[in-house]
C-alpha cells in the first residue's frame, strides 16, 4: 500500500512538473529521471535483479530529486544493500591444495578470470557455475545464491587430466631430464679410451725399459722398436678418443631437455631401456654396449 501510494505520488509530481508554466526543460528532465529510477528500481527489485535496482535507488535517491521520492529511494537503498548477496569462489585441487589460475563463469558469462580470495557480488536465485583450469577436468554446479548471503564460500575441486590411451595422469607441471643415451654411449666409449690409453702406456713403457736394460740402443732390433712405437701412437689416439668423447657426454648431459614425467613417450634419441657399457683388453682395446636405445 505505502509502494503504491508513492509511485502514484511519483507521477503526480511527473504530470505537475509537465503542467507548470516556465518550467526549465534541464529541472524537468532531472524530475523525470528521479520519477524514471524510482519506479524502475521497484521493477528491478521484484525481479530479483538487485545489484541494477541498487543503481537506480543512488540515482533517485540524489538531492536534486523530490524529498518523497529521496526519502523512500533512501531507505530502499539501504535494504537492498544488505540483500545483495556475496559469493567467495574457491578451488582445489586433489590434495586439497589451493589453486588461483581457474576462471570462473557463472551463467555462461565470465566473472573471475582468477582466484584472488575476494568476495563477488551477485544476484540471488539459481546460477550454473563453470569452473576451468588449463590443466584440470572442468567442473559444473547449479547453486542457489539466497538474499543476505554475504561472504559465502563455494567451492570445487578440480581433477588432474587423465591420459585415456595409458589411464596415467599427466599434471604438467610435472617435468624430468632424463640422461641421454649419448652420455650413456659417449661416456662408454671415453672410459674405454682411457683405459686403452693406460693399458698401452703401461705396455710401451715397459717394453721399453726392457730394451733399455739389455743395452742394444741404439742398435736395438726394429721390430721392437717399431711394436713400441705404435703401442704409443695407438695409445695417444685412444688417449684423444677417450677425451673428446668424454666432452661430447657431458656435452649432451648439460644440455639435455626437459620431457614430462608420465604419459609422454621417449624422444628419438633418448634411452628407451637400460644401456650397459663394458670395456676390456682382447688383442686391443676394446668396448662393449649392449641395451636398447
Amino acid at each position: 500500500m505505502v509502494r503504491r501510494r508513492t509511485a502514484l505520488a511519483a507521477h503526480v509530481l511527473l504530470v505537475v512538473g509537465a503542467l507548470l508554466p516556465g518550467a526549465p526543460a534541464s529541472a524537468q528532465d532531472a524530475m523525470n529521471a528521479c520519477v524514471e529510477a524510482h519506479v524502475t528500481a521497484q521493477r528491478l527489485r521484484r525481479d530479483g535483479k538487485l545489484r541494477e535496482a541498487r543503481e537506480q535507488l543512488v540515482a533517485c535517491a540524489r538531492t536534486t530529486c523530490p524529498q518523497v521520492l529521496v526519502r523512500e529511494c533512501a531507505g530502499w537503498l539501504t535494504e537492498v544493500e544488505a540483500a545483495v548477496p556475496s559469493i567467495l569462489f574457491e578451488a582445489t585441487d586433489e590434495r586439497g591444495r589451493d589453486l588461483v589460475d581457474v576462471r570462473v563463469e557463472v551463467d555462461g558469462q565470465l566473472l573471475l578470470e582468477r582466484l584472488g580470495g575476494t568476495a563477488v557480488e551477485m544476484d540471488p536465485g539459481e546460477h550454473q557455475v563453470r569452473w576451468t583450469h588449463p590443466q584440470r577436468k572442468p567442473v559444473e554446479q547449479s547453486v542457489v545464491v539466497r538474499e543476505g548471503d554475504k561472504a559465502r564460500r563455494i567451492s570445487a575441486q578440480l581433477e588432474p587430466l587423465v591420459d585415456e590411451r595409458k589411464g596415467l595422469s599427466t599434471p604438467a607441471e610435472s617435468y624430468e631430464r632424463p640422461v641421454p643415451a649419448a652420455t650413456i654411449v659417449l661416456g662408454g666409449i671415453g672410459l674405454a679410451g682411457l683405459a686403452g690409453f693406460g693399458v698401452l702406456a703401461g705396455m710401451s713403457l715397459s717394453e721399453k725399459s726392457d730394451l733399455d736394460d739389455r743395452g742394444c740402443k741404439p742398435n736395438c732390433p726394429t721390430g721392437d722398436v717399431d711394436s713400441i712405437r705404435t703401442k704409443f701412437l695407438v695409445g695417444d689416439i685412444a688417449l684423444g678418443v677417450g677425451v673428446a668423447a668424454l666432452a661430447g657426454a657431458t656435452i649432451f648431459y648439460l644440455t639435455r631437455p626437459s620431457v614430462p614425467a608420465r604419459g609422454a613417450a621417449p624422444a628419438e634419441g633418448f634411452a628407451r631401456g637400460p644401456v650397459r657399457v663394458g670395456f676390456g683388453w682382447q688383442h686391443g682395446p676394446s668396448a662393449t654396449i649392449a641395451g636398447s636405445l
